[in-house]
């Protein structure tokens, strides 16, 4: 990749906007988003990133909506649950932009830590050592979102890359209610579109 005039500073500004700065691990080994968008971005000028179409920000026309939602009988204590999941295609990326998780039941009270919710990806229920939870969605102890009003928007979109599974669980404590009529729900919200729309523009002339 060819490095043009003021390429420098837009590195720095490309890593100082990336949401997941820090090496995380997977499935698939160490993650590096931040390399990783530099070589996404390979035939563009990074003083201009992307050429100003981020998809994981705006969805591209040829972008697939995401709307996973499952709602499960609140399991026994202690003993996580899975309620939804969703994995990225092959050769695509992929964003969740919202959330909701919710519980209608009885002896429920928000930030108690009677039922917490968590996101997490890559790792498999039971499997503990594996994948990695998003910053800020490991351990949610409130409904987050409404069905009636509005899904719970999350700042700059949880990103995912090709083959990942993104899982949304749940674990209970007394005094909540147990099994059936009590419910717990949860929901994943964004779009996921094709690898090469990191760089749509390099067919077209970019410097490179």
């Amino acid at each position: 990749m060819k490095l043009m005039p003021g390429d420098t500073a837009a590195i720095l500004r490309l890593r100082a906007g990336n949401s997941q700065q820090t090496a995380q691990t997977s499935e698939k080994g160490t993650l590096r988003p931040d390399a990783r968008d530099l070589f996404n971005n390979e035939g563009n000028s990074l003083a201009n990133p992307y050429n100003g179409q981020f998809p994981w920000v705006t969805p591209p026309q040829s972008a697939t909506q995401i709307s996973r939602r499952n709602t499960i009988a609140a399991p026994a204590y202690a003993a996580q649950a899975q309620i939804v999941s969703f994995q990225v295609p092959q050769a695509m990326e992929a964003v969740i932009t919202h959330v909701i998780c919710k519980y209608d039941g009885s002896g429920f009270l928000q930030g108690s830590g009677s039922v917490v919710w968590s996101i997490d990806i890559n790792r498999p229920l039971g499997a503990a050592q594996q994948g990695y939870n998003p910053p800020d969605f490991g351990s949610i102890i409130t409904q987050l979102g409404d069905f009636l009003i509005f899904p719970f928007p999350i700042p700059g979109g949880i990103r995912l890359y090709e083959r990942d599974t993104i899982r949304f669980k749940v674990t209970t404590a007394a005094p909540v209610g147990i099994g059936a009529p009590n419910y717990i729900t949860a929901m994943l919200l964004g779009w996921y579109y094709p690898v090469k729309l990191a760089f749509p523009m390099r067919s077209m002339g970019s410097a490179g």
